[in-house]
Parts: C-alpha cells; sequence; structure tokens
C-alpha cells in the first residue's frame, strides 16, 4: 500500500539483489547488486521521469518508463529520482 514506509530486499530474476525504500506513497531510491554481467531492463517506479544512475564511479541521467542499465559483477548501482 501507497500508505506505509517500507524498506525491502530481494533477489531479482537474473542474480541481482534489489533494495528499495518507500515513504508517503513515493519511491526513495533504489540499489541493484548484479552477480552477472548483462542489461537489466527496470521499470522506471517514478514514471517517465529523469533519474540519476550511479556506478563505477560515474553518474548518468536516464529517463522514460524503462530503464535499461548495463551491468558488472560485484558492483553497486544507485537509482534516485
Amino acid at each position: 500500500p501507497k500508505d506505509w514506509a517500507v524498506n525491502f530486499k530481494l533477489l531479482a530474476r537474473g542474480g541481482t539483489m534489489v533494495t528499495a525504500a518507500q515513504r508517503g506513497g513515493k519511491v526513495l531510491a533504489i540499489l541493484l547488486e548484479p552477480t552477472l554481467a548483462g542489461t537489466i531492463n527496470l521499470k522506471n517506479p517514478w514514471g517517465s521521469a529523469s533519474v540519476k544512475v550511479s556506478h563505477g564511479g560515474t553518474t548518468e541521467t536516464l529517463g522514460g518508463a524503462t530503464l535499461t542499465i548495463a551491468t558488472r559483477p560485484g558492483e553497486v548501482i544507485r537509482i534516485n529520482p
């Protein structure tokens, strides 16, 4: 429910650990920790708004309904609105 304050961590299909938090009906941030190299296609939890994606010492801005992110094993990817 949108009115819940919640934190969660789960292992997604493809071997990526996903950690996220929601407060007041809004997703605050998402952390992705892939175990395999490849590409993650993530439904943008902020609609089509632009988001900041930080990993490997760089930050890029992505937008659209689906966020496509190249991954390397062991890295931590942070996504913020």
